[in-house]
């Protein structure tokens, strides 16, 4: 897995396209900002979850944006009403599924997943995009599965709390 993180762009890419770590480097920074956080719930919560499955639950739950986001040029009137051509990302992502289930195939091509660990990647983005019996059937393995919890929170907060986003035409270092 590591040399799959290093070889994949893993730590060059943005985790969004126009949200949270918009950034070269964001889809890492993101990842680690959320597996931290993750651990201290798992402490606040006292749900005794081994470190080892947040580490790799929240290293493993964006995997399916390596590569999504490429350098598009787009055109835009500056404040004197003059077209002007500025980079920005565009999203070449033509998903397969969810995500979430996504990104837990790939993670199960390099590493051996736990059944929590799974579970927690692939039920990560909560009640988003999904339909009642998906947020039904959640429900029921987040009853189970704390980890489940733990990586959706963090997520959320480390999204939304943590990480800095910039409009599409002011992106740093694309």
């Amino acid at each position: 897995m590591k040399e799959y993180l290093n070889e994949s762009g893993f730590f060059d890419h943005p985790a969004s396209q126009y949200y949270h770590a918009n950034y070269p480097g964001g889809l890492a920074w993101h990842s680690i900002n959320l597996t931290k956080l993750a651990m201290e719930l798992n402490k606040l919560y006292k749900t005794n979850i081994p470190e080892e499955s947040i580490i790799i639950s929240g290293l493993c739950h964006d995997l399916c944006k390596i590569g999504n986001y490429t350098i598009e040029y787009k055109w835009k009137k500056d404040e004197y009403g003059k077209w002007v051509q500025y980079k920005t990302y565009g999203n070449k992502n033509i998903p397969q599924c969810q995500h979430g289930p996504q990104s837990a195939l790939i993670a199960a091509r390099y590493i051996r997943l736990k059944e929590i660990e799974e579970q927690a990647i692939c039920w990560h983005m909560g009640a988003f995009g999904q339909s009642q019996q998906e947020n039904k059937a959640m429900g029921n393995a987040m009853y189970k599965n704390k980890l489940i919890l733990l990586i959706q929170q963090a997520d959320l907060a480390s999204s939304a709390i943590f990480e800095q986003r910039f409009p599409a035409d002011q992106i740093p270092g694309i």
